[in-house]
């Protein structure tokens, strides 16, 4: 059995806890995607008997919010860098993605024109297949009134009154670009030192969007492991059947008056599937 990433250099601790994550893994039932749709398996959430993963190809997942396709990521150019020996944030791509993608509102986060959403702060940005958002305490923020989109900031070393943004766009402050950039890293050394063990230390998690003929992964849960993973060339992304509470697994296109963010009217259908559209697109940014 191949394991999903190895380092070159094994310990004797490392092959251990490598030869716990292969016993897990061997009395597991894994679905390789590369030739069937999630949409077979929609209804797996109410079965006794479903698979424990999904193996993603990985040009068929797409990044948390942006939906960015794996060969437009700044964050995975980053870590590529980094192991090519530009080890600093500034610089990177991720800074300049930062200083690039500084949008003004929700509408522009999502690649919406001329939409209501243009009337909100950014960081109300929310996808229309989420959980119900009410988004009435954006409404009257100045676009450019910057807020630090961390739960617990002092976990991180941030400071409130001076740090501000959020991991996925910009502006940010410089605390927070350096923390963004070591958080990064610091998993990528981690899964190079020790391997990948989702068996052990838990699966990433997200969202099928599911059309007609085509259908993405989008990371929701484990977005840096993620990353480090296409940097490392993974060609399958393991996954668990698991996503956002309140929000469906697998997302049919053809349900879009039904999703939540649409039938509180924050979206309208077509609005709705322009952004669905997007993510599901080969060539989207």
């Amino acid at each position: 059995m191949d394991d999903f990433y190895s380092p070159a250099q094994r310990s004797v601790s490392n092959r251990f806890t490598l030869w716990r994550e292969q016993g897990r893994r061997k009395q597991s039932t894994e679905i390789d995607l590369a030739t069937k749709s999630p949409a077979e398996y929609q209804n797996l959430k109410n079965s006794t008997n479903k698979p424990d993963v999904f193996l993603v190809p990985r040009d068929k997942t797409r990044s948390s919010l942006l939906g960015l396709h794996p060969k437009n990521n700044p964050f995975v150019q980053t870590l590529r860098e980094f192991d090519q020996g530009h080890q600093h944030f500034a610089g990177s791509a991720m800074e300049r993605h930062y200083t690039s993608f500084q949008p003004q509102s929700m509408a522009v986060v999502l690649g919406l024109a001329d939409s209501e959403s243009s009337k909100l702060h950014p960081d109300a940005a929310v996808l229309p297949w989420w959980a119900a958002a009410d988004q009435s305490n954006w409404r009257n923020m100045d676009a450019q009134q910057r807020r630090l989109r961390y739960k617990y900031p002092k976990r991180y070393g941030l400071d409130a009154n001076v740090d501000y943004g959020c991991q996925f766009y910009g502006p940010v402050s410089k605390g927070v670009g350096e923390l963004e950039y070591q958080r990064h890293v610091k998993t990528h050394q981690l899964i190079l030192k020790n391997g990948y063990l989702p068996y052990m230390h838990g699966h990433l998690t997200g969202q099928f969007l599911v059309s007609e003929n085509d259908w993405v992964w989008v990371c929701h849960k484990g977005n840096h492991r993620y990353v480090s993973l296409l940097a490392l060339g993974l060609e399958r992304i393991p996954v668990v059947f698991n996503s956002k509470p309140g929000s469906s697994v697998v997302v049919q296109r053809n349900d879009v008056s039904h999703w939540p963010n649409v039938t509180n009217g924050l979206f309208s259908e077509d609005e709705a599937l322009q952004v669905f559209d997007r993510f599901i697109s080969t060539t989207n940014k």
